[in-house]
């Protein structure tokens, strides 16, 4: 009996190439997921952005608000914004 005809060596070749195709199949996990790092904090900002746009235009609709106390509100909302907003320029993410 030859040894590639062996059970126990074909068995060893399949588990060889399983073992390759699971260490493969990590290190291109690893990759994506390092690719993708930036994205998820790019989306987060910009969704942060949108919300803080409602906010000011809430408060540009708000007429409870006394005139003073009213553009306090919509100032401190558009600096807030604008200070995310150049942050998401300066890190670009």
């Amino acid at each position: 009996m030859k040894s590639n005809d062996s059970i126990i060596f074909r068995n060893g070749l399949t588990m060889g190439g399983i073992v390759l195709l699971a260490l493969l199949s990590m290190i291109s996990s690893v990759f994506i997921a390092e690719s993708s790092k930036g994205d998820a904090a790019a989306l987060n900002l910009a969704g942060s952005l949108r919300m803080q746009s409602y906010r000011i235009a809430t408060r540009l609709q708000d007429s409870r608000d006394t005139d003073t106390h009213h553009a306090e509100n919509v100032a401190r909302e558009i600096d807030q914004f604008e200070r995310r907003l150049d942050h998401l320029w300066q890190t670009g993410a």
